[in-house]
């Protein structure tokens, strides 16, 4: 049986992206080609890739699977892993790549070595700068928040029952994650093993980031508290931290400027409805914690003040958010 099933969404990818992927793992050093498994899921897309593709790689072992309708990449990938049978899943988006020829190798031996629950390693962004290429690198808390770079026991993830949210169409990687992160044991290697490449057209890009915020929004605010349902019992302590964060960062987003358009006003008030009972349904929490509010506030507002200038978010959100809840 092979060691490693990489599983990978392909929706608008044609063959000449997917062939930058396949290449990149065709050209892995130090690795015995047998332990991996290679399975593309067609999430229901026009988009088909060739038979011709495939005869690229005949090292490679790939299947190439197609969704019945389109479920959104988080569903697609709980496919993949129900259609899977290795000890242990890694996932790549279509459009990306391995960082480099090493990529396999380190994390193959950290399985073969420790036999991990979760391993999480670092990972490059690629980003232009007036129209100049330059990498950002992700490690340690970075890394939690992308499903990028990690492999995951099958027998843990089956253990736990975890699963890809059923309904989320964006978000369904940090729900994932934080699940991982509160109930699985982590280990960290700090060598860049993925490179998320830049594509204008994807969906976290293809927007400026404040409609991703509110085109998705539902999504943003139900995974969170879907995320909490899940792990309160496994891990009250990490769940109860994660609770506030996020009611307090729906809070934010929904007093910042970015729903400030009079075509988004009963958008608005509805979300604001939805934040407000939560925010009622779970005050004992925010109660305990609320010597501590301060500090998770002040990490909340830093963090989103320093990564998107279009939030203008009003530091007064503190106080206000205080008297709400006590």
């Amino acid at each position: 049986m092979s060691l490693l099933d990489i599983i990978i969404p392909q929706y608008n990818e044609n063959d000449e992206m997917v062939s930058q992927l396949l290449d990149s793992i065709n050209m892995q050093k130090g690795i015995d080609f047998n332990d991996i498994n290679i399975v593309i899921i067609n999430d229901c897309s026009n988009v088909l890739l060739s038979t011709e593709l495939f005869y690229n790689y005949p090292k490679l072992k790939v299947k190439y699977l197609k969704m019945e309708k389109n479920s959104g990449p988080g569903v697609t990938r709980q496919f993949g892993v129900d259609n899977t049978k290795s000890p242990y899943v890694t996932f790549i988006d279509a459009d990306d790549v391995l960082y480099d020829q090493y990529s396999l190798y380190i994390a193959i031996s950290c399985i073969k070595e420790i036999s991990p629950e979760v391993l999480f390693t670092s990972t490059a962004q690629e980003i232009y700068v007036n129209n100049v290429i330059n990498y950002k690198v992700r490690r340690k808390k970075e890394v939690f928040k992308f499903l990028h770079g990690k492999f995951i026991s099958r027998n843990f993830l089956n253990m736990n029952n975890i699963r890809f949210h059923p309904t989320l169409r964006s978000c369904e990687d940090s729900y994932y994650c934080i699940i991982l992160l509160a109930i699985g044991k982590i280990e960290y290697v700090d060598y860049i093993t993925y490179l998320w490449k830049f594509n204008d057209s994807s969906l976290t890009r293809k927007k400026r980031k404040y409609n991703i915020y509110i085109e998705h929004f539902d999504d943003f605010f139900r995974g969170g508290i879907d995320a909490y349902t899940f792990i309160k019992d496994k891990n009250p302590e990490f769940s109860e931290v994660f609770l506030i964060k996020i009611i307090f960062g729906n809070y934010i987003i929904l007093n910042s400027n970015l729903f400030d358009y009079k075509d988004l006003k009963f958008v608005k008030e509805e979300y604001t409805k939805k934040v407000e009972e939560i925010i009622n349904n779970y005050s004992s929490i925010l109660l305990k914690y609320s010597v501590d509010l301060k500090s998770f506030f002040e990490e909340e507002y830093n963090a989103l003040k320093s990564s998107d200038k279009e939030l203008c978010i009003n530091e007064h959100l503190f106080n206000d958010f205080l008297k709400r809840i006590v």
